[in-house]
């Protein structure tokens, strides 16, 4: 048994000693490729920062009605769960009603679309729980996780709210990585410490240089997931493109 344990150990060992050589490669070898990465201009970070106020206010005003709706149903609800779950639920819908109806129409917006919940990219379908994103011109996005409503068992609106992303990018076996999204194709996001603290200030006097870069090889693009990335995110297939 203990002969087991020791080539078990030894064998996950030497599978991490490995990976960690492949990766050490794969970043010496981007060394010498050209890159490039997107520069916000003043304008567009400005907007992103007055959107990440009101995303903020959408979650706030959420919070103090829920506060509202204990007053007359007990914390939690003890006094009747079953009504104000259904309150809360309608609360949510709401909220997030309007705060989409006052996403939709600002002009930072260049895409507005969908991606399956848990899905393959195979056969593409569509459910109220399909998460819903907006991406700029330079790739900054926003998703909207629909399957964490409350309807759903989730936690909320303050996790159907997701951080804005520094860089959105599409990708499909077998395919070039897209940078404006396409059917079928997989989210990826990454995005880096210092763009999230960009985006928490109310004001900025100057550009914005993204440090996610793009790398060029053999005519293709790779966008690796550097030590600067403070979150990534894999997502689902795109299986609508509202514009």
């Amino acid at each position: 048994m203990e002969e087991k344990i020791n080539n078990f150990f030894s064998g996950a060992e030497n599978i991490i000693k490995d990976l960690t050589e492949k990766k050490k490669k794969y970043l010496e070898s981007l060394k010498s490729l050209p890159y490039k990465s997107e520069t916000f201009p003043i304008a567009e970070l400005k907007q992103l920062q007055h959107i990440n106020l009101f995303l903020n206010f959408a979650m706030e005003r959420f919070e103090n009605e829920i506060k509202v709706l204990e007053m007359d149903f007990g914390k939690n609800g003890q006094k009747d769960p079953d009504s104000f779950t259904k309150a809360k639920n309608d609360t949510e819908q709401r909220v997030l009603s309007d705060l989409m109806i006052t996403l939709d129409p600002l002009d930072v917006w260049s895409h507005k679309f969908s991606t399956e919940s848990q899905g393959t990219g195979e056969n593409l379908t569509e459910t109220p729980n399909d998460s819903v994103y907006y991406m700029t011109s330079f790739g900054a996005s926003l998703r909207l996780k629909m399957t964490n409503k409350i309807v759903n068992k989730g936690e909320g609106i303050k996790k159907v709210i997701q951080p804005i992303m520094e860089k959105i990018f599409f990708e499909k076996p077998g395919e070039e990585i897209s940078e404006t999204p396409k059917l079928g194709y997989f989210v990826r996001e990454y995005t880096t410490q210092d763009f999230l603290d960009k985006l928490a200030v109310e004001s900025t006097d100057s550009d914005y240089q993204s440090s996610v870069r793009k790398y060029e090889r053999g005519g293709k693009i790779e966008i690796p997931k550097l030590d600067n990335i403070k979150i990534d995110h894999e997502g689902s297939p795109v299986n609508r493109i509202y514009f």
